[in-house]
């Protein structure tokens, strides 16, 4: 196979597997970086999470993970969900809760795994149905899955680019050769 064979079949499969990762990011859902203490021990600061993105049919139930908009900024919260809407949280139930809350339609009680620390519904609220973006997909890196799930096959990409559009060195004498005769006559 020709260096320019070789190159357009690079080079498709690297467009093919941007446009994946792109489809994937854009219309299933995203990586979230796990920041601070509120989900611990379930997950740790500076991890990653999968979300999907929570669509008008996506079934959101008691356990599960959530990512949130803050209420009070723009960031978002991982949080795990405690009421649904039609639901009382009882006072007393969880730490820090002196009054029933009843959960109207739409309204969603979202806490974190490490309640102390935690800035939930407890401080700010229920959360609206619109305010859930992403639901958890059962995928989470710590720091160091991301050096062999992210940094290594990027590593191995380039070195597979390499081999690839590098001649071998028997390649590269055999044009080196071909250039002395061609000097010489």
């Amino acid at each position: 196979m020709t260096n320019i064979k070789k190159f357009k079949s690079s080079y498709i499969l690297i467009i093919a597997a941007v446009a994946v990762l792109l489809a994937l990011r854009f219309f299933v859902g995203t990586l979230v970086a796990v920041s601070g203490s509120s989900m611990y021990p379930t997950f740790k600061d500076g991890g990653f999470v999968y979300g999907t993105y929570i669509r008008s049919n996506t079934e959101v139930k008691v356990g599960d993970v959530v990512m949130a908009k803050d209420p009070n900024s723009d960031r978002l919260l991982i949080k795990r969900v405690l009421g649904t809407p039609g639901m009382t949280i009882k006072a007393g139930s969880i730490e820090e809760v002196m009054d029933d809350v009843h959960l109207n339609e739409n309204e969603y009680y979202l806490v974190g795994d490490n309640r102390p620390v935690s800035l939930d519904s407890r401080s700010f609220g229920p959360v609206t149905r619109d305010g859930l973006v992403y639901k958890y997909a059962n995928m989470y890196w710590s720091t160091s899955d991301i050096l062999i799930t992210a940094v290594l096959p990027v590593i191995l990409l380039l070195v597979a680019l390499t081999i690839v559009f590098i001649p071998s060195r028997t390649e590269f004498v055999r044009r080196v050769s071909v250039k002395k005769e061609d000097a010489i006559a």
